[in-house]
């Protein structure tokens, strides 16, 4: 964990994104599932690309950051692997129950 400070003078902690198997990645979707947990999605790995180029191993996996006990915890497969692309979390009124629900799309 480190300090880091924002164009627009905000400052706050940095913390490590998962390492998966092939390595730490980037490109990856972070969204937010409740106050304490985030999920990453996807992303690229500069080891073991399929192809030699670097950053081109896009990864079907995720996994889940607990702020309160600052540890990443491996999820469940994407069905098809991506990398750069856009993560979010919808608030919507189920029509059937009318209960508040949320989508995590990504």
């Amino acid at each position: 964990m480190s300090a880091v400070q924002s164009v627009n003078g905000l400052t706050g902690e940095t913390r490590q994104l998962p390492v998966y198997p092939n390595g730490p990645v980037f490109m990856n979707c972070l969204v937010e599932i409740n106050s304490t947990t985030l999920m990453s999605t996807g992303g690229s790995s500069l080891l073991n690309s399929t192809d030699g180029m670097i950053g081109n191993n896009r990864t079907t996996e995720t996994a889940f950051y607990d702020s309160a006990n600052k540890k990443w915890t491996r999820g469940p497969r994407l069905n098809v692997p991506r990398h750069g692309h856009s993560c979010a979390t919808m608030n919507f009124k189920n029509p059937t129950t009318g209960q508040a629900e949320k989508v995590r799309l990504g």
